[in-house]
């Protein structure tokens, strides 16, 4: 099953939901980023096409409020918090990023995630959707970068990308 409105192109996968790439303006770039949107059924339900939609609409300024809260959360809670003991290795896990640009040399915008409609309605109580970024920093083996998630069009958690599943 494919679906062409909304959603561009996804494609239905019994795992996930539905699932594929769509086009984003990052700072004044057009990237593709994977979007997945989870349900147990064949179909998407209306609070995720809204979730989508005013994301959308939102996008062009949460994006900056978005970078700065990861700078924020770099700085502030992930950098130094594990690592080699040797400092200069340990330097090399935790460059200074002080900076939007610099930041933007360090992440990539990697995904979308909306969560299933009764997790929203039910567990978060909201439109909710998660974007994932890859990291360059700390040494990050395990693809865990960073996640945010962002309720009824603002900013509510970050943390590693876990807190999308």
């Amino acid at each position: 099953m494919e679906i062409n409105n909304h959603f561009e192109n996804l494609n239905y996968n019994e795992t996930y939901g539905f699932e594929g790439e769509i086009s984003i303006d990052f700072f004044e770039k057009s990237i593709n980023v994977d979007l997945i949107v989870n349900t147990e059924e064949e179909e998407i339900a209306d609070i995720q096409f809204e979730t989508y939609e005013r994301f959308k609409e939102k996008w062009p300024e949460l994006q900056k409020a978005v970078i700065e809260k990861i700078l924020k959360y770099y700085n502030e809670e992930e950098k130094g918090s594990y690592g080699p003991d040797n400092k200069e290795e340990f330097n090399k896990w935790w460059p200074e990023i002080n900076t939007t640009e610099e930041l933007l040399e360090q992440i990539e915008f990697d995904g979308i995630i909306i969560p299933d409609a009764f997790v929203m309605e039910d567990a978060i109580g909201g439109r909710c959707l998660y974007l994932l970024f890859n990291k360059k920093w700390g040494n990050d083996i395990e693809d865990n970068g960073i996640g945010v998630q962002i309720l009824n069009e603002e900013i509510n958690q970050i943390g590693y990308k876990d807190i999308a599943f």
